[in-house]
C-alpha cells in the first residue's frame, strides 16, 4: 500500500540576493512612505473645534472616526462600501494593464516582508554568506546571527502591531500607559495578536502567505488579457 502524500509541501527557504535599480529604488520609496504614514499619523497634532487634537482617531466609545477635519459617524458606512468599490476597480484597472503592481509594490505583506529580508540581509550577510550560514552547524556565530534576526524582527512586529493601536486613542498617553502598565486590556491583546501575526507571516511564513492564504493571488489571472505585462518565459523566443 503506497504512502500517502502530504497535501502541502514543506517551505524551501529562499535566499534572494539583493538587486539595484530604478524598480527597486521606485519599492524603496514607496516601503518609506508607506511606513511613514502608518506610524508617524498618530503622533500628528490636529485643532479641532470640538474632540481630540489628534490628526487620525478611530474614537470607538464616542463613535466617532476623526480624519483631519473629516468626521465620520456608524450610519456613515456607505462611505466605506463605496471606498472600497473605488479601490477594487482602481486594483482591476491597474493590475489588467501593469500587472501584479499592487502585490509587488503595495500589499502589506510584501511591505513587511521586504523590511523583514531588509533586517536579515544586514544582520547574517549577502545571499552566499546566507546560504553558508544555513548549511554550517549549529555554533556560536550561528546562534548570535540569528538569534539577533529574530530580535530584529520581533522589535518590528512589536512596533506594528502598537502602531496600530494608537489609531484608537491619544497616542502619547497610549504610549505612557502602555509601558506603565496602565493601558486597557484590549490594548495588550491587540498588540500581542499583531505582533505575533507579523512575525510569522512576515518572518517565518513570507511566500506562502501568497501561495495558500491571499484570496486576491487565487483570482488574480482572471484579470489578466493578452496585452498584460507580466514576468513570465517566452516560449516563441526559446533558449
Amino acid at each position: 500500500m503506497s504512502e500517502a502524500q502530504p497535501l502541502y509541501e514543506a517551505r524551501i527557504p529562499i535566499h534572494p540576493r539583493s538587486v539595484k535599480g530604478r524598480f527597486r529604488n521606485l519599492k524603496t520609496g514607496i516601503l518609506l512612505l508607506a511606513y511613514g504614514v502608518f506610524f508617524g499619523l498618530p503622533w500628528i497634532r490636529w485643532e479641532r473645534e470640538y474632540g481630540p487634537n489628534q490628526a487620525v482617531l478611530f474614537d470607538i466609545p464616542a463613535r466617532e472616526f476623526h480624519i483631519f477635519d473629516l468626521v465620520v459617524y456608524p450610519q456613515n458606512i456607505f462611505w466605506l462600501a463605496g471606498f472600497l468599490v473605488l479601490a477594487a476597480l482602481l486594483l482591476f484597472f491597474v493590475t489588467g494593464v501593469a500587472g501584479r503592481v499592487f502585490c509587488g509594490y503595495f500589499c502589506f505583506q510584501t511591505l513587511w516582508t521586504d523590511v523583514f529580508m531588509w533586517l536579515e540581509r544586514k544582520i547574517q550577510g549577502e545571499r552566499p554568506a546566507r546560504l553558508r550560514l544555513a548549511k554550517q552547524p549549529w555554533n556560536g556565530e550561528k546562534f548570535l546571527k540569528y538569534g539577533l534576526t529574530h530580535l530584529s524582527w520581533l522589535l518590528v512586529a512589536f512596533s506594528t502591531g502598537l502602531g496600530f493601536v494608537l489609531y484608537w486613542g491619544s497616542a502619547p498617553t497610549i504610549v505612557a500607559d502602555f509601558f506603565t502598565g496602565q493601558a486597557v486590556y484590549a490594548a495588550y491583546v491587540t498588540t500581542g495578536i499583531l505582533t505575533a501575526t507579523t512575525y510569522t507571516f512576515a518572518g517565518l511564513a513570507r511566500e506562502q502567505v501568497c501561495t495558500f492564504m491571499c484570496p486576491y493571488a487565487r483570482f488574480q489571472s482572471v484579470m489578466f488579457d493578452r496585452d498584460t505585462m507580466i514576468v513570465s518565459y517566452d516560449e516563441a523566443r526559446g533558449e
